[in-house]
């Protein structure tokens, strides 16, 4: 089982969050792109344990996977996102 948890932006951006048995940490979903953030596409990006849960009403940072390079095409698209103020917050968890 992994926790799954999708996490909606006031700027309309939709992230989904795992963590899994494992241990791992992974983000996906439509971010809304701007000057400061690129999109990071619809695939799951191997991330840092966050340092802090997703709370309603506050922005929201994570950390692509530090153990990958700059060029690697496996690590997520701009190093990291730091969101706008998080609207909603729905947690479930689902088969892995």
């Amino acid at each position: 089982m992994a926790r799954r948890v999708r996490i909606v932006t006031e700027t309309g951006s939709e992230y989904i969050w795992e963590a899994r048995e494992d241990g791992t940490h992974w983000l996906g979903g439509k971010n809304v792109p701007n000057p400061h953030s690129k999109p990071i596409g619809e695939q799951m990006w191997q991330i840092e344990a966050p340092e802090q849960a997703p709370r309603k009403g506050h922005e929201w940072l994570v950390f692509a996977l530090k153990s990958l390079a700059k060029t690697d095409p496996l690590r997520m698209t701009g190093g990291g996102k730091f969101t706008s103020p998080v609207s909603s917050i729905e947690d479930g968890s689902e088969e892995a």
